[in-house]
């Protein structure tokens, strides 16, 4: 992952994800400093921006291939997920233990769609028929929506989780 100044538009630096390996998607933390990558590598890694180090790679057989993740506004857990097969399974992780809290295991399809809600307290998934809405402290199943669901290009959801999109 690369990290700019948006200021200056000056390239602060380099966070080499794994060894020639794409990253997928990078988010920030709260703090400031920390920054979530998700590669080809089948990992998820977390760094301190301000030294460069890698503080964390999580490591997972559970989850498969992952292109998405969000960090929760608390900052000590994260979310990744969406993926091409049923095999590739959401997952939120605990950020101080390395280790997977959570599956997010869709009844039905790949998870195509990924999104945390403002407060932290529901994770959506979605697939090209239906839209998945999880507690994010049990990992329990909560909603399923399907009314005339098809090809879902993204998922939305509001401040307090009241609605989605």
């Amino acid at each position: 992952a690369l990290v700019w100044c948006p200021v200056s538009a000056r390239l602060l630096r380099r966070l080499p994800h794994s060894e020639g390996g794409a990253v997928f998607e990078a988010r920030g933390f709260p703090d400031g400093d920390r920054l979530a990558t998700i590669g080809a590598d089948l990992t998820a890694a977390i760094w301190s921006v301000s030294s460069g180090r890698l503080l964390q790679r999580l490591h997972s057989s559970v989850f498969g291939l992952a292109f998405a993740l969000r960090v929760f506004p608390s900052g000590d857990r994260i979310v990744t997920g969406v993926g091409f097969s049923t095999a590739d399974v959401p997952a939120i992780w605990d950020v101080g233990s390395g280790r997977v809290k959570h599956t997010l295991q869709q009844p039905e399809g790949p998870p195509m769609q990924l999104e945390l809600s403002p407060c932290g307290e529901k994770v959506v998934t979605a697939s090209s028929t239906s839209v998945f809405i999880w507690e994010a402290v049990t990992g329990r199943l909560r909603s399923r929506l399907s009314d005339a669901v098809r090809i879902l290009s993204g998922v939305a959801i509001s401040a307090g989780a009241h609605t989605v999109a």
